[in-house]
């Protein structure tokens, strides 16, 4: 684990058509490795989406290592012709610092108004304008975040075909159609868990460091890398505003209500629709599976469903770690994604012979 950061940041903040709310914003960061050149324009553009209750910078960690073992793998090559040219991570825009930039449009609204639509509007926004810049794209989603990403393959311009050339799903929370059918109301029982854990969840600290003694203690912040909670203390919490509370206190971005919101039964129907389109995409389109060897929050058979529902391109299990696994083993999931992403490069290089 390298202390110095692998990569320079900067974040973009932008209107995007479709959303629900006006005067609703979007915001998504971009990383550029500290070895690529920007003149170079080779190398993949990665698509980052986080989980449910998370934030934009939740991919930081992971980033550091990849971008870190890349450049020990093949130094002299990342300069000139780098397998990752950039990467974007894309914010729900009621979570992380997106849920301060809009407080104001989003307390006009009952809880819960906001859905995954609005995240897909700001994706695809996104996705359209790297692919008509010529980035060669590559879409990396983490839970919620992967129905998102599939779904915003939905709706695009006709002039525009599939923006992806790979989809890389980590520890997504899909369930296949067939799974509905056969055991009923049963794929619910892990949302109506997650529900609950919600509900009893504490929301707000009077500080910054009173929150990271909190969760340094907890599950299940307790089991994430360092870096992990440090992150989600600065970016999974909002100050409160004067307008809000008497005392100044810090509170989840992401309100409970919303977040029980997103694990709802409609947000389970846009889960299985998500589903759907793994099945239905271009069998020559590759997708690539990451899961965590411990199953602790999503049952096994949801995640077998998914990997036999068409030919994935490849199917990585990521040790000491579980749902959790971008913020538990960061190194592990890079490792899986350094092969991945050289994997893809290595295809995109040859179909142009």
């Amino acid at each position: 684990m390298s202390n110095s950061l692998a990569f320079t940041s900067s974040t973009v903040t932008f209107k995007f058509t479709g959303a629900s709310m006006p005067g609703l914003k979007a915001l998504a960061k971009r990383y550029v490795p500290l070895y690529a050149s920007e003149a170079s324009k080779s190398g993949l553009t990665l698509i980052l989406t986080h989980a449910t209750g998370s934030h934009k910078e939740t991919w930081e960690p992971v980033l550091q290592e990849l971008f870190t073992m890349l450049k020990a793998q093949d130094p002299l090559a990342c300069t000139d012709s780098p397998v990752v040219r950039e990467a974007w991570s894309i914010e729900w825009p009621h979570h992380g610092e997106s849920a301060t930039l809009n407080h104001s449009v989003l307390e006009k609204y009952p809880p819960g108004t906001l859905t995954i639509d609005d995240w897909v509007s700001a994706i695809r926004h996104v996705v359209i304008s790297k692919a008509r810049e010529g980035h060669r794209l590559v879409a990396i989603g983490h839970s919620a975040g992967v129905c998102a990403l599939l779904r915003s393959t939905m709706k695009l311009p006709k002039d525009l075909p599939m923006p992806y050339t790979t989809l890389v799903i980590v520890e997504d929370g899909m369930a296949t159609r067939g799974l509905w059918k056969k055991d009923g109301d049963r794929p619910l029982t892990g949302l109506n868990a997650l529900i609950s854990s919600v509900d009893k969840r504490r929301d707000n600290w009077p500080d910054r460091e009173q929150a990271q003694n909190f969760f340094s203690k907890r599950a299940p912040w307790k089991s994430w890398d360092k870096r992990a909670v440090e992150l989600f203390v600065r970016y999974g919490l909002r100050d409160t505003s004067s307008s809000e509370t008497n005392e100044p206190i810090v509170k989840l971005a992401c309100n409970k209500h919303d977040e029980k919101a997103c694990y709802d039964v409609s947000a389970s129907v846009a889960s299985m629709e998500a589903a759907d389109l793994v099945s239905s995409l271009h069998p020559c389109f590759a997708i690539h599976c990451v899961y965590a060897e411990r199953d602790d929050i999503i049952p096994k058979f949801y995640h077998d469903a998914i990997i036999g529902s068409r030919k994935m391109a490849s199917v990585c299990r990521v040790p000491n770690a579980g749902h959790y696994v971008v913020q538990e083993n960061p190194a592990g999931l890079a490792h899986c994604l350094v092969q991945i992403l050289r994997h893809t490069d290595d295809r995109a290089s040859r179909s142009k012979l």
